[in-house]
């Protein structure tokens, strides 16, 4: 039932913000839409509230059940053996550092995935509304040339920002197994 009632909240929430969202584009100023692609605008419009909605949904749960489970555990420990609170107490941290390291590092990626997928949604746009143009002006061959330019652009960042957060889950279940064994290990010399 947490599940459902997170679902029910993300989307409660998803739709407040996109509302508020194209409330606020209705009072932007006519030179805001002239500066960037209205493709740019959307994608990154939509890119963030589906994020949004992903945490809230899914990850924003998870952490809570994680919290709890690192909190029982670290109560259990002190209870029953205080030298084994101790390994707890130095791999947590480990993996809170390791976590803000890779962040660190895939934040900028995605913002350059981001980037490239607003282009390339800019680029579409603007291509399918003046199609006749192109037809006119045989820019057909240049206008493939440039898309496959900012597609591959597109998938270069993706790949590189997807690549670097896929580290994050196996290298944080590593120090969780070797917390694990650690754990085990001094448990059965001190059972001993």
């Amino acid at each position: 039932w947490l599940s459902r009632l997170m679902i029910h909240l993300s989307r409660q929430v998803v739709w407040q913000m996109r509302r508020d969202v194209f409330e606020n584009l209705a009072h932007l100023p006519v030179g805001f839409f002239d500066r960037y692609q209205t493709g740019d605008i959307l994608s990154i419009i939509t890119y963030d509230v589906d994020t949004v909605n992903q945490s809230l949904s899914a990850d924003l749960l998870q952490v809570l059940q994680t919290v709890v489970t690192v909190v029982v555990s670290l109560v259990m420990m002190l209870s029953i053996a205080p030298e084994l609170a101790l390994i707890f107490c130095v791999t947590i941290p480990l993996t809170v550092l390791f976590t803000r390291y890779i962040t660190t590092r895939v934040r900028p990626l995605f913002r350059r995935r981001s980037a490239a997928l607003g282009e390339l949604n800019g680029f579409t746009e603007e291509m399918m509304n003046g199609q006749k143009v192109v037809k006119v002006f045989c820019h057909e061959e240049e206008s493939k040339k440039d898309f496959k330019e900012l597609n591959d652009a597109l998938f270069v960042s993706a790949d590189r920002a997807n690549t670097y957060a896929n580290y994050l889950g196996p290298v944080n279940a590593q120090l969780g197994n070797i917390s694990y064994v650690v754990c085990a290990i001094i448990g059965g010399v001190l059972a001993l």
